[in-house]
């Protein structure tokens, strides 16, 4: 049998659904009711908040590399993580909370804080004496990104799609020869 990695036209990896279909919102099978719920619930804040971390990521990735150590805080995709923060935050706030998912959205809800502290940081760059943020500041900033991602790890939930990576289409079969 020959294995290889590239799709036919006809697999259905093209056909990889919008995480807000509805589809997507069926609960995941063996949680209980409740968990299965908050879980469902869950998804697009879970979701958000990783892009969220790394349109904040990559933000401080460009401030850092720019040789002016200057970044403009009008840039659009600034002022979309910060209202995807304030939504993720808000959500979490709101959704009901089932016992046994009580770490799971405490680990979120920190996540979710540590994204903030990062959003004020990367805002008061500008406040900053020359634009510039000294060693300590950098350190901190780095650090609650690395706390968020671990927050973000410690929340995976693949049978519930909660997941940092999408290994569902990782392989295809659809390239396995029929003939071999």
């Amino acid at each position: 049998m020959n294995n290889t990695n590239i799709h036919a036209a006809q697999c259905d990896i093209w056909e990889i659904q919008d995480s807000t279909d509805s589809l997507n919102a069926v609960p995941p099978p063996g949680y209980s009711p409740e968990t299965a719920q908050y879980l469902t619930g869950i998804r697009p804040v879970y979701d958000s908040l990783g892009r969220v971390m790394a349109q904040l990521s990559g933000i401080f990735l460009l401030y850092l590399s720019s040789q002016q150590r200057e970044l403009p805080l009008d840039h659009s995709m600034f002022n979309l993580a910060k209202k995807q923060l304030d939504d993720c935050a808000e959500q979490l706030r709101a959704i009901r909370v089932p016992y046994k998912a009580v770490r799971h959205h405490g680990a979120l809800s920190e996540m979710c804080q540590h994204l903030q502290q990062v959003s004020k940081s990367i805002d008061s760059i500008g406040t900053h004496q020359s634009n510039i943020f000294d060693d300590i500041d950098t350190r901190h900033v780095m650090r609650q990104l690395n706390k968020s991602q671990q927050c973000f790890i410690a929340t995976s939930e693949p049978g519930a799609n909660l997941s940092p990576v999408d290994f569902s289409h990782a392989c295809c079969s659809c390239g396995v020869s029929k003939g071999a």
